[in-house]
């Protein structure tokens, strides 16, 4: 599946999307949360945080516009904000 193709799955909740979108982007959110955990303590947190941040791009796909982005960066960066109640 391409990101395309992944964009309009996740937008649609086809539930096999988010394993399609673990696939393509699971390596790098894995290594961009490990850079921003850097204890060993905080580590333990790391499928925690993973998760969340899987959540939090299922839930806000809609709010995706690929006329003002491309969609790693938003899905990154505007996921691993820290918001209330983490």
């Amino acid at each position: 599946m391409d990101e395309t193709g992944l964009i309009s799955a996740l937008q649609q909740h086809q539930a096999d999307s988010m394993n399609q979108l673990i696939e393509l982007e699971g390596d790098f959110i894995h290594q961009l949360v490990m850079h921003n955990l850097p204890s060993q303590y905080e580590r333990g947190y790391l499928e925690d945080v993973e998760n969340r941040c899987y959540y939090q791009i299922w839930t806000h796909i809609e709010a995706y516009d690929a006329t003002r982005g491309e969609f790693r960066p938003w899905a990154i960066c505007r996921r691993l904000q820290p918001s209330k109640g983490l």
